[in-house]
């Protein structure tokens, strides 16, 4: 599941499908995508900013976000 999180979060927040909140929709998507599929995405709002950052800036890959998200979900 996090890989396809991954890969809405990365296509939304590089592609600017909107004049603004690209990378906030895309955080939005993604963890809405966890939730509908039973998964709880758990972080500290600093550290979801600076990688929606990192991601939007091409500093972070799919890959990397997929493992970051793997790495705080909970069962819901």
């Amino acid at each position: 599941m996090s890989v396809l999180a991954a890969v809405y979060a990365t296509g939304l927040s590089q592609n600017h499908p909107f004049v603004d909140g690209n990378k906030r929709a895309a955080f939005i998507v993604m963890g809405l995508f966890l939730a509908l599929n039973g998964l709880r995405f758990v972080a500290k709002q600093v550290d979801a900013a600076r990688v929606m950052l990192a991601l939007a800036a091409g500093q972070m890959s799919e890959a990397e976000l997929a493992e970051w998200v793997r790495s705080h979900l909970e069962p819901r």
